[in-house]
């Protein structure tokens, strides 16, 4: 028998859990000193199809910079959702900020989500840290629109990939060509589980968990897509 690989493992895990909330019994007790939170860079892991003509740097530059949007995306929509209470409880530690106290503190992105949360709330100096992976079957697109500069050959692969039109508002530089039959096999919907967490900077207990499991179709944007899922996920989130 195969060895299952760790991200079937984990996609087998969160399909099993489809759509899971659970929440620290003590919540409220355990965050009335919260006052500030950070979101930290997502953990995505791609179940989708590669475009063949990237090469490896470029798909973990390319991980990197789907984290890095994903970040904003979710700061946003907890934003949005914490700004709706007549009196906020805890304030967000601006994404952009949160990443140069990470990286002024040595710690490379790709190691955040093996780093132990206690370090990494107090490298921000925060109450509590959301920690969040997110498992797709496809990349997100126009990544930038969130100020991530991925580079013009590596946007063009994803453009031609996908079969999407006027994704990059800067000029092709390096033009890559992708045999016509590359995106044939792409599935037309789209996979995406999304598992959030707070984690409480004290001690590095897990004070609320959201695991939501959704399905997108390609007749839709999927940067919207994305969006949606995420907004949806924390539509109980209990700050």
């Amino acid at each position: 028998m195969k060895k299952l690989t760790l991200s079937f493992v984990l996609l087998i895990f969160f399909v099993a859990c489809k759509t899971s909330h659970r929440e620290h019994a003590g919540f409220k007790h355990a965050t009335k000193n919260h006052k500030t939170i950070a979101v930290l860079p997502v953990d995505l892991l791609m179940e989708g199809k590669q475009p063949k003509r990237l090469n490896k740097e470029q798909i973990e530059k390319l991980q990197l910079a789907q984290g890095l949007a994903l970040q904003q995306i979710l700061q946003k929509e907890m934003l949005d959702k914490i700004q709706l209470r007549k009196r906020p409880a805890v304030s967000i530690v601006d994404a952009d900020k949160v990443n140069r106290k990470i990286i002024e503190s040595g710690i490379q992105y790709a190691n955040i989500s093996s780093t132990d949360v206690e370090i990494l709330a107090k490298t921000i100096n925060v109450d509590a840290v959301i920690q969040t992976k997110i498992i797709s079957t496809r990349y997100l697109s126009n990544v930038a629109s969130y100020g991530i500069d991925l580079g013009t050959d590596i946007l063009d692969v994803l453009k031609k990939f996908y079969s999407i039109k006027n994704v990059v508002t800067a000029p092709i530089l390096n033009k890559v060509e992708i045999p016509d039959d590359e995106n044939q096999n792409l599935t037309r919907t789209n996979h995406i589980i999304v598992s959030i967490k707070i984690i409480d900077a004290k001690d590095g207990s897990v004070l609320w968990n959201e695991i939501k499991d959704f399905n997108t179709n390609w007749d839709h944007s999927f940067d919207d897509g994305m969006k949606k899922a995420i907004h949806d996920a924390i539509a109980n989130l209990p700050y």
